[in-house]
């Protein structure tokens, strides 16, 4: 080895050769200045020739004469030209391309097309950015079209491309075919068709494509990785790997195709089986499913799921096995709303949702869920085709919603829907038949149609008394309702002319009625007749209007005009003709929570017919209004507060200074009230009411008010066997502890089944 210089010195053979090296680029610079320069930029620039050294004092060349030059006239400048329809199209497009945002050009392409249709630039154009936006169904449509009307290969490529992307990879195949045909030489058609085919699973025919590439361009790699592969999918692994083999480790690397020679290796020599890993939560849960163990596959769901509350295929497993399994509606609902936010838009999970709101009672999120999706499809604007079985299903859910509700016109227009958006729907069909199937339960349980016989009586302390004895009828046809009363009454008590006796007579009447919109309104009109010797003909009609709303008032407004002793309840009152036009109005409705409200209004003006007869009779207005509040505490018992006032406007008639009725200035009453009602088995039912009040009283013939306790009791016991119904009420009324009091009773005996429901 040769031995390294010591520090600070140079050898002598550098210093030589850093001297030769100066001497050589000293003697090329003088060369370059002195030789080269001159004779390349004086004596031969193309100027003059001459034989004067450089440098010399005269001139190199001679300047020639100055001419004289006109003076340019430049044009003005022309007006530009108006861009066309098409350059303004495209400059309206391109920088949406451009910037990629396809969906916009959309309404650019059609309009410019609708007005231009043959041109078929802009037509491939939008043929390839429907293609770009993921339409590849409609680029496919648009490329058929130019392609009926001139063929053209470079659009049959782009067509079958669309065909390809849109996953009709036999269509796509056709048109490769016809490409491979017109040119039999291109490899990057015929390796194109052959990946085409290979992504929808035709690998043998890939395959076959594939080794025809490789039997003229052997060398060509990409052919080889994508035949090895498409043998690998076919199952075919000994061919797979013979492909490969011919490829160097260094181009299976450049190619890609490393991990595909490994995954065919493997598959090859498969390794030995592993030991068997320690099962997961979820495979756990799994085995439970299998073995039945409902209850431990949901808890080790649940277990899993505190590891990973976010994975959503957990908490849909998680929710199935609670609804389905364990019919857990509660915990499957609230399992399904953690899902949501991690699939929204999810229309029939938000649908699955809505069912399990409506079946654990959250029916207003259930409404208002159900009515969402339904506006959502309405609102659709995609143009794409609503799913209307889907529709229908929401629909007929949202209508037994409105069913339980009671708000029955509301469900049955919205099962109609559903049967027009499907009218196949079985819950839509079932929800209306049991609509029907509501309406004429409520109609019976208010009319209770029937044929029988009925005995009531009225007694008080100032002698009177009443007792009717009436046959009775009450029939149903579809909705409308047909009744039917006559009988003899009894009215005993002090007469006009002061004396105590009774009066004879007898009374009949007919009702006709029908009940609308679903059972929620009723109309009725009753006409009848009475005669009393004594005080002669008298007709009596009612009109009546009922409205009943689940969820606000149950109103009823009812008209009636005939004689006035059934309120005033004096025998001397029937004697003297004393009629009535009354107007009553009821409502009453449920409250918040357990509470309930009612409230009575009563409008009666009293009259005596004949003014010559009576010269102090004049008429009166019987004002009346009430109002209570109740709260239930069982299904049975309920217990309230009441109010009372009631008023008459002009004094009673007097005949033989004897009042024909009770006729106070005012009364004001407050009380409370118990209401208890129930059933003894399946054939007695048995009720009663206890309603303690204190009133003020201001009478006609006293001055200021008495302050007067009262209380009031009645109750009923009917009992039902084999189409017969026997009912039993009793009422009693005291005032004081010795003052005024009056009890009633009513029997009355009926066969139930004689009148039932026609079809509707």
């Amino acid at each position: 080895m040769g031995r390294r210089a010591e520090p600070g010195r140079r050898p002598v053979r550098y210093a030589f050769g850093f001297a030769s090296t100066a001497g050589i680029l000293g003697g090329m610079t003088l060369v370059l200045v002195l030789v080269i320069l001159p004779r390349r930029y004086v004596l031969h620039a193309g100027l003059r020739e001459s034989g004067v050294s450089f440098p010399a004092k005269a001139a190199p060349f001679t300047p020639p004469p100055e001419q004289p030059r006109p003076a340019v006239v430049r044009p003005l400048p022309a007006t530009p030209p108006q861009p066309g329809p098409a350059e303004r199209f495209w400059d309206e497009v391109m920088p949406l391309l451009k910037a990629g945002r396809y969906e916009r050009t959309f309404p650019l392409f059609q309009s410019y097309l609708r007005d231009h249709p043959t041109d078929r630039n802009v037509r491939r154009e939008w043929a390839i950015t429907l293609d770009r936006a993921g339409r590849s169904d409609m680029a496919a449509a648009t490329y058929s079209a130019l392609l009926r009307e001139h063929d053209d290969p470079e659009v049959r490529l782009l067509y079958a491309r669309s065909l390809r992307d849109a996953g009709h990879i036999d269509e796509a195949e056709e048109q490769y075919r016809i490409l491979r045909r017109e040119r039999p030489g291109d490899v990057a058609v015929a390796f194109e068709s052959a990946q085409a085919l290979a992504w929808g699973g035709h690998y043998e025919d890939a395959a076959e494509i594939l080794s025809g590439i490789l039997e003229s361009h052997p060398d060509q790699g990409e052919a080889r990785v994508e035949l090895a592969r498409a043998y690998y999918s076919a199952g075919r692994l000994e061919d797979a790997r013979a492909a490969l083999d011919a490829l160097s480790p260094d181009q299976l690397a450049t190619l890609g195709a490393d991990q595909l020679q490994t995954d065919i290796v493997a598959a090859l020599t498969p390794p030995p089986a592993p030991e068997p890993p320690e099962p997961s939560l979820t495979q756990r849960a799994e085995q439970a499913l299998s073995t039945g163990e409902y209850r431990a596959a949901a808890d080790l769901y649940e277990e899993a799921l505190k590891a990973t509350p976010a994975d959503t295929a957990l908490l849909r497993q998680y929710a199935d096995v609670l609804q389905y399994r364990l019919e857990d509606m509660e915990g499957a609902r609230e399992s399904l709303l953690r899902l949501e936010p991690a699939r929204a838009g999810d229309a029939n999970l938000s649908f699955r949702i809505a069912q399990l709101q409506a079946w654990t009672g959250q029916h207003q999120e259930a409404m208002q869920r159900l009515e969402q999706l339904i506006l959502a499809q309405a609102a659709d604007t995609s143009g794409a085709q609503p799913d209307l079985p889907r529709r229908a299903a929401e629909r007929a859910l949202l209508g037994d919603l409105y069913r339980w509700d009671g708000l029955r016109v509301m469900s049955a227009a919205t099962y109609e829907r559903a049967l027009v958006d499907d009218s196949t729907n079985a819950s839509a069909q079932t929800g209306l038949e049991t609509l029907h199937s509501d309406v004429d339960k409520q109609v019976e349980n208010e009319e209770n149609p029937r044929l029988g016989t009925a005995v009531s009586s009225y007694s008080d302390s100032d002698d009177f008394t009443s007792l009717d004895l009436a046959l009775e009828g009450v029939a149903l046809d579809g909705t409308w309702v047909v009744g039917a009363r006559s009988g003899s009454r009894i009215v005993r008590g002090d007469g006009v002319d002061g004396l105590t006796g009774s009066e004879r007579g007898l009374f009949a009447d007919v009702q006709l009625g029908r009940w609308w919109r679903w059972g929620t309104l009723r109309t009725a009109l009753r006409l009848g007749m009475e005669r009393f010797p004594v005080a002669g003909t008298d007709a009596m009609v009612d009109a009546s209007l009922l409205f009943d709303r689940p969820g606000s008032f149950r109103t009823e407004v009812v008209y009636h005009h005939g004689p006035a002793y059934p309120v005033t309840v004096t025998r001397s009152s029937l004697m003297a003709g004393v009629r009535m036009d009354r107007l009553t109005l009821t409502a009453s409705r449920q409250l918040f929570g357990p509470w309930s409200l009612a409230l009575l209004g009563d409008v009666a003006r009293l009259s005596a017919p004949d003014a010559a007869s009576w010269p102090n009779a004049k008429s009166s207005t019987r004002l009346e209004g009430s109002v209570s509040l109740g709260r239930s505490f069982s299904p049975g018992l309920t217990l309230g507060v009441s109010g009372d006032a009631l008023t008459y406007t002009n004094a009673a008639p007097v005949s033989n200074a004897v009042r024909l009725f009770w006729d106070p200035k005012a009364v004001f009453s407050l009380g409370v009230y118990a209401q208890w009602s129930r059933s003894l088995g399946d054939r007695w039912d048995l009720s009663g009411r206890v309603a303690p009040s204190f009133a003020l009283i201001d009478e006609r013939t006293r001055s200021g008010f008495d302050r007067v306790p009262h209380i009031s009791a009645d109750g009923g016991l009917a009992y039902h066997t084999g189409g017969v119904s026997t009912k039993l009420d009793l009422f009693y009324y005291q005032g004081r502890f010795n003052g005024y009091r009056a009890y009633g009773a009513r029997l009355s005996v009926s066969a139930t089944d004689l009148f039932r429901r026609g079809g509707r």
